[in-house]
């Protein structure tokens, strides 16, 4: 998000920022801090912080303060409102980092604050931070490269950050700084979660010759990481039938689990269709002992997997 003047101009002086990548959310505050230089930043961790430096003030110092808290907290909304619900010149930055069940005291701190979602980048927009580091770094690629590194990495922001740091480290020395994917393939680290979500995606609607297919492309080494993801994407799951069940919308769902509404709708919603509450918990205890049986076994890893993998279609 680029920022001006005309954003602070037209604030209430007061930010709701919502965002659970850690990078915009800096990025953010740097923009703001490097358009204001007469104001000193304050940040607080916890609400006691927050409250006692709003409260510090002395009406014969300057009001040039940025005061930041860095994770509100459903507990802490309503001291919060109290607190910055007032005319006292300082700025404010409050860091939604997780979901928040909307209340009549979020519903009032939302009204008194200047309200920004920082959603998490698409790939091309990925692609053109990576561009800009790249550039800042004085390296030369190709057009493909960056996307080609968003693509292996598949990583939030700051993950990516260090990727491209790691690669001019790489290239200190090089007459010519270009950076090529041979370069990439030596330094930049190979994320699995995105093959690991259609993994899932296909498990759930007991797909199973794609299922098995995928197996087989994983190493022995990250059976483990793939089953802890399989173990996780389970309880989320079996979170959203207990909330579809007791009646929560499609959009509180969405702010719950930390997923947009229209793949609760789209995606999650219809999983239940195959696999039901009282199934995902079986699903789970499955899973478990599964993770059991892969650290003891003395067969082969692949073959116990796939054997409980058949399990679980049957369930």
């Amino acid at each position: 998000m680029n920022l001006s003047k005309t954003t602070i101009e037209q604030s209430k002086g007061k930010f709701l920022v919502k965002s659970k990548d850690p990078f915009l959310t800096e990025n953010f505050i740097d923009q703001l801090c490097a358009l204001l230089p007469d104001h000193q930043r304050f940040t607080c961790c916890d609400l006691d912080s927050f409250l006692e430096t709003s409260g510090s003030n002395s009406l014969f110092e300057s009001n040039n303060r940025i005061i930041i808290l860095t994770d509100l907290v459903k507990e802490d909304i309503e001291a919060i409102v109290e607190a910055i619900d007032t005319d006292s010149g300082d700025l404010y930055i409050l860091l939604e980092n997780a979901p928040i069940l909307k209340t009549k005291a979020y519903t009032l701190l939302k009204s008194l604050c200047t309200y920004i979602d920082l959603k998490e980048p698409t790939e091309s927009e990925r692609s053109v931070w990576v561009k800009k580091w790249l550039s800042n770094e004085g390296l030369s690629y190709d057009d493909e490269l960056p996307g080609y590194i968003v693509n292996r990495s598949g990583a939030d922001l700051c993950s990516l950050r260090n990727e491209i740091h790691k690669i001019s480290m790489l290239l200190l020395d090089s007459p010519t700084k270009k950076v090529t994917k041979t370069v990439c393939d030596e330094v930049v680290a190979s994320n699995n979660t995105s093959q690991y979500f259609v993994f899932m995606e296909n498990f759930f609607r007991k797909k199973i010759s794609e299922v098995l297919s995928d197996l087989r492309k994983v190493d022995e080494y990250s059976f483990i990481k793939l089953l802890h993801f399989m173990i996780v994407q389970v309880e989320r799951q079996y979170k959203i039938a207990i909330y579809k069940e007791q009646g929560f919308t499609a959009e509180q769902v969405s702010e719950l689990v930390g997923v947009p509404t229209f793949i609760v709708k789209t995606k999650l919603y219809a999983v239940l269709s195959f696999y039901g509450k009282t199934k995902l918990l079986m699903l789970k205890d499955l899973l478990n002992k599964l993770d059991i049986e892969m650290r003891l076994t003395k067969f082969p890893k692949y073959t116990v997997f796939e054997s409980y993998l058949l399990k679980a279609f049957k369930l």
